[in-house]
């Protein structure tokens, strides 16, 4: 039984530390946006596929101009129909912070975030996700490796 807990003890700060450095990141880029947001309008170019093991995970590529540079992003999407239709439109409008063009992100994902969602808040998400993923992992790993077969018989 001590294998097993051992590979959670080893999952879990791993996970914990990549979920909270991921969720910390996106509230500080939304936090510079929101500094001095700036708006323009892009053009989606269609939908990307992306096949990440076992799933499919859609995006929209879309580009924009500022200042006579071209800048290409592709904005994730929950499905394939939500892809589809952000690809279907003419025009999407992109917010990014002043000074930092390349840093654009789909207007609708900026003004969808949750405006009072703390560090705190950030990080406790953050854990109880790696604590799930954890011990699933774990959970699925000890079964396959036989970890948790009964040594009495």
């Amino acid at each position: 039984m001590k294998k097993p807990l051992i590979l959670l003890a080893v999952l879990f700060p791993l996970s914990a530390w990549f979920f909270s450095y991921a969720s910390l990141s996106k509230r500080d880029d939304y936090a510079v946006i929101e500094k001095a947001p700036v708006y323009a309008m892009a053009t989606p170019e269609g939908v990307v596929r992306h096949k990440v093991s076992r799933m499919k995970d859609y995006a929209v590529a879309y580009v924009y101009q500022v200042d006579g540079v071209t800048y290409h992003h592709e904005a994730r999407a929950h499905n394939k129909e939500e892809a589809e239709a952000l690809a279907s439109k003419p025009s999407l409008e992109v917010v990014y912070p002043a000074g930092l063009p390349d840093k654009a992100i789909l207007r609708q994902e900026f003004d969808g975030r949750i405006k009072s969602e703390s560090v705190f808040d950030a990080v406790l998400m953050a854990v109880i996700g790696a604590l799930i993923m954890s011990l699933a992992v774990t959970l699925g790993v000890s079964w396959k490796a036989g970890w948790l077969k009964s040594k009495t018989a």
